[in-house]
């Protein structure tokens, strides 16, 4: 259980970095800093989860991404540039704990911890 736990607070510490998955501009950077989504509701979740989030105009695509303690991904899913609220489907998930990371135009801003329990 040391070994699991480690590893969580490993994982969470590399993803809650701002890792860049491409190399970012300056223009870039400043519409990443704006970029907000709330904690999940409810959270421990057992069948969906809620997010709220702010995407300032300028970005391309956004969306979440939601990935096991391992690092694989399990769910992703497209956000509307225009929109401020996404409700993600997490009934396949097994009960457990998962990063949640919002990417924007290929670049991953912040990541956060998502509970499943049933």
């Amino acid at each position: 259980m040391k070994h699991i736990l480690l590893f969580f607070f490993l994982v969470v510490a590399i993803c809650g970095s701002g890792f860049a998955l491409t190399p970012s501009s300056p223009e870039n950077n400043n519409l990443i800093s704006q970029v907000r989504i709330s904690n999940p509701f409810p959270n421990p979740a057992s069948v969906s989860a809620t997010f709220g989030y702010f995407l300032p105009l300028g970005v391309n695509e956004a969306r979440i991404v939601i990935r096991n303690l391992t690092g694989h991904i399990q769910v992703i899913m497209p956000l509307d540039v225009a929109g401020n609220r996404v409700v993600l489907d997490i009934s396949k998930l097994r009960n457990g704990i998962y990063l949640y990371t919002i990417e924007v135009d290929n670049q991953a801003v912040v990541s956060k911890r998502l509970v499943v329990a049933r």
